[in-house]
């Protein structure tokens, strides 16, 4: 019952989330599509808008269609034994890329991390935290993300109110005015549980820090 509940909330915010950019494009395009419109500053207001409330409905449709992916019943991914540290460097290598606009950095330290993992998943997982960090950082930050016996994301961010917060790994929870439909950090969560793991968040005086741990396999330099 409660899992029929949720599912009927979570298509209900779809539907909601959806509607919003589509009803917000339309109502600019049909204004400007008038005969007799002739209002140049409306017209690059529309402009900027209707591209803005694109992108947003891009990134939804992007990720929902990876949020079916992962819930979906087909065979599951093929999981293989691999150290998720190169793969977590290969991310971060990438992402610089969309720090450096906001004058921020990354910084990963840390040793081999062995799980059996599907590689594909576990990139995703990680360029879906590592993002999330982007957006809503302060610019100029450092992001530190540590690998020991768990990974650790931190980064200065602005205070996140409490209703938010408790509900980060939920879907549509974060702020529209950063551009972010909250399915990103969802499913990272997702990805987290088909491993066996855990994924855990915390905002305490301006630090964000998202703890994941995924059950390790033996090693020659584990302890």
């Amino acid at each position: 019952v409660v899992l029929e509940e949720k599912r009927t909330t979570f298509f209900h915010n779809i539907t909601h989330e959806l509607k919003t950019p589509l009803t917000t494009i339309s109502g600019y395009a049909q204004i400007i599509g008038e005969r007799a419109f002739d209002d140049i500053e409306f017209l690059q207001k529309a402009s900027l808008k209707i591209r803005k409330e694109s992108e947003r409905l891009n990134e939804m449709v992007t990720q929902l269609l990876a949020l079916s992916k992962y819930q979906s019943h087909v065979p599951a991914s093929i999981h293989e034994t691999v150290d998720v540290y190169p793969i977590l460097q290969s991310v971060c290598e990438d992402l610089h890329m969309m720090a450096a606009p906001r004058d921020m950095k990354i910084h990963l330290q840390g040793r081999p991390y062995i799980v059996e993992c599907s590689p594909n998943e576990i990139q995703q997982l990680f360029i879906n935290v590592i993002d999330n960090a982007i957006l809503h950082g302060i610019p100029g930050c450092i992001i530190e993300i540590t690998v020991d016996q768990e990974i650790m994301v931190t980064n200065p961010c602005v205070p996140i109110p409490p209703a938010i917060a408790d509900n980060i790994f939920e879907p549509f929870v974060h702020s529209k005015s950063e551009g972010s439909s909250g399915l990103g950090i969802f499913i990272c969560a997702d990805i987290t549980a088909r491993h066996n793991g855990t994924i855990q968040f915390e905002e305490k005086n301006g630090q964000a820090e998202i703890k994941i741990k995924i059950p390790q396999q033996k090693h020659v330099g584990n302890k």
